[in-house]
C-alpha cells in the first residue's frame, strides 16, 4: 500500500492510502455498526450502572425513564437519547467523559466478538 500523510492534531503523521480503494477498505474496516454501538452503550450503561451500585429498576425510576426503556437499552435494542443519557448519567452522578471512557472499553470487546 502506498500512502500519503497528513498532520494530526497533536503534531503526530498519520499515513494515509493513497488510492481511493485502498482508503476505501481502510475506512470499512474502522468502521462501527449500528448494533456494535448499541451492545457498547448498552454495556457500558450495565458496567457503571453496577459500579455505582444502582439496580435498574431505581434507575429508570429516579431518572424518570420508563422501565421496560431501561431494560431495552441495557439489552441493546434500543439507543437512548442525548435527552435520555443525560438523564441516566446525573442520576448516576457520572460524567459524559466517564461514560466515554467505559463505552471506549465496552466497544472494543464488542468488536472482538
Amino acid at each position: 500500500m502506498n500512502f500519503s500523510y497528513a498532520v494530526n492534531s497533536g503534531g503526530g503523521r498519520l499515513a494515509l492510502p493513497r488510492t481511493k480503494n485502498e482508503q476505501r477498505r481502510l475506512l470499512k474496516k474502522r468502521a462501527v455498526n449500528r448494533e456494535e454501538i448499541r451492545r457498547a452503550v448498552a454495556q457500558a450503561i450495565v458496567t457503571l450502572r453496577k459500579r455505582v451500585g444502582v439496580s435498574q429498576e431505581a434507575l429508570a425510576l429516579y431518572s424518570d425513564v420508563d422501565r421496560s426503556y431501561m431494560s431495552q437499552i441495557e439489552r441493546g435494542l434500543r439507543s437512548p437519547t442525548i435527552e435520555i443519557l443525560v438523564k441516566l448519567l446525573s442520576t448516576l452522578g457520572i460524567s459524559f467523559t466517564q461514560l466515554a471512557a467505559e463505552f471506549d472499553k465496552c466497544l472494543a470487546a464488542v468488536k472482538t466478538k
